[in-house]
């Protein structure tokens, strides 16, 4: 088959971005023929990219993809995964996870700063850490994203997935998509949910954390306001 010879050709190519763009790309257009073998390649594609995320920084990525920041096709892949298999989507997003967005995620936990360590003040420090909240963000986002195509398939999967991501990053207003797509499925399932969020929300200090309290009140206007939908 033409798929697979231009997947094992792929060897030949020198950036391992490439290799996985290309054995993602040939997945994609499997699916309908091959699911089995079409994981097998997205499996491959997330090799890939982990070693990518393995090189020196000044070589990992693709010179040609080098003019933009953070050129890495990680999402780009991971977005086609979740087309077909969003549980497998959501593995692969743990499983290329690179360090900087890991290091990003725990900074974003951090409540408050460590005895003695002040704001940073100097411009380099301020975007730097600017840079990290909006990885974060975009991997939150993702993965809430991913958590909530797989709820249309399997509600309490989907939960569980969801209740890891609870405990791992707090409350984010992606988390309410998920829910919502719960409620179709189980809406007792949805209602304990509902009640397990507003709990967390409740033991969170706003005081530290500005975009909890701005989460707290798109919670209460969705699931207060038209609490009939999971009462």
């Amino acid at each position: 088959m033409l798929l697979e010879q231009i997947v094992s050709e792929t060897a030949l190519l020198k950036f391992p971005d490439n290799r996985a763009l290309v054995t993602a790309s040939a997945g994609d257009l499997m699916w309908k023929r091959d699911e089995k073998r079409t994981r097998q390649f997205f499996r491959q594609a997330a090799e890939e990219i982990i070693q990518a995320n393995n090189l020196p920084a000044d070589n990992s990525a693709n010179p040609f993809m080098g003019v933009f920041a953070n050129a890495s096709p990680r999402k780009q892949i991971l977005l086609t995964i979740a087309k077909h298999d969003p549980e497998l989507a959501l593995e692969l997003l743990y499983a290329t996870r690179p360090s900087n967005v890991v290091s990003a995620l725990m900074a974003s936990m951090q409540t408050e700063l460590p005895a003695g360590q002040k704001q940073p003040s100097n411009p380099a420090s301020r975007m730097e850490e600017s840079q990290g909240k909006f990885l974060a963000s975009q991997e939150l986002q993702l993965e809430q994203s991913f958590s909530a195509q797989a709820a249309e398939k399997d509600p309490k999967r989907a939960a569980k997935l969801l209740r890891e991501s609870l405990a791992k990053n707090g409350v984010t207003s992606s988390v309410f998509q998920t829910v919502d797509k719960i409620n179709k499925k189980d809406r007792e399932l949805a209602t304990e949910l509902v009640k397990e969020i507003g709990q967390k929300l409740l033991d969170t200090d706003f005081a530290k954390k500005d975009s909890e309290r701005n989460v707290f009140s798109s919670f209460l206007r969705q699931f207060y306001l038209d609490s009939d939908k999971y009462c």
